[in-house]
């Protein structure tokens, strides 16, 4: 029996994760696919909402945390099961604590307390990796409309986490852009609101949401960065 790589097991945690975000939602009757959506009507609209944002996040935080461990296992040299790993460089970083130096150009990074500040950016994503690999599954993220929609995300993310005025300002275009709407709305209006644009047509002809929508866009990448098969 073939063991289950650390790469591999980083994209599956995050699949499990993405999934019982989604899952909550569709538990509580918030997605058009749900069995019973009678739950839903036990619940507040400000309930409604505060689901629907903190899954997103979820998924959101849970991608940002793949990202980074998969930076520090492909910089120290691992292989993902089906044999892919980018080329490096400047050669494989001996350990975790000097993987993470790399990754944050900080002598003092400290892995307990620290973070690596550029996750939840996709093009700082792709720069970092260019930096360091020659060739790399995070190249998936240059995608035109797959950066678009992360990038969207990003704004979403900020919006749910911060709720600053310039978070607001940047969540309103991507709302507007999104919904193709002059309409102002809350984050979980957006997320759970049909998609209109950007996604997959069977998606948009399904009338799935936002939140589910992204929950599969970025299971697709975390596949895409951490293959099952070699191309």
């Amino acid at each position: 029996m073939t063991r289950t790589g650390k790469l591999d097991r980083v994209r599956d945690d995050f699949i499990k994760e993405a999934e019982s975000a989604t899952g909550l939602a569709e538990e509580l009757g918030l997605l058009p696919e749900s069995r019973d959506q009678s739950v839903q009507k036990n619940l507040s609209k400000e309930r409604i909402g505060q689901v629907s944002e903190l899954s997103f996040l979820k998924i959101m935080l849970s991608f940002e945390v793949f990202q980074e461990n998969t930076l520090v296992l492909y910089l120290m040299g691992e292989k993902a099961n089906c044999g892919y790993q980018p080329d490096l460089r400047i050669g494989k970083a001996s350990d975790e604590r000097v993987a993470y130096q790399l990754l944050s150009g900080r002598l003092d990074f400290n892995i307990e307390n620290d973070h690596l500040r550029y996750l939840n950016d996709p093009n700082r994503i792709v720069q970092v990796a260019n930096f360091f690999f020659k060739n790399h599954s995070y190249n998936r993220l240059n995608n035109k409309t797959k950066s678009t929609l992360v990038d969207h995300a990003r704004h979403i993310r900020n919006y749910i986490a911060h709720n600053s005025k310039s978070s607001k300002k940047k969540f309103d275009r991507v709302a507007k852009d999104l919904m193709k709407s002059n309409h102002g709305c809350k984050a979980s209006e957006l997320l759970l609101s049909p998609v209109k644009r950007y996604f997959e047509r069977d998606q948009i002809q399904e009338k799935w949401t936002h939140l589910e929508s992204y929950s599969l866009l970025f299971t697709d990448l975390a596949r895409e960065i951490v293959p099952d098969q070699k191309d």
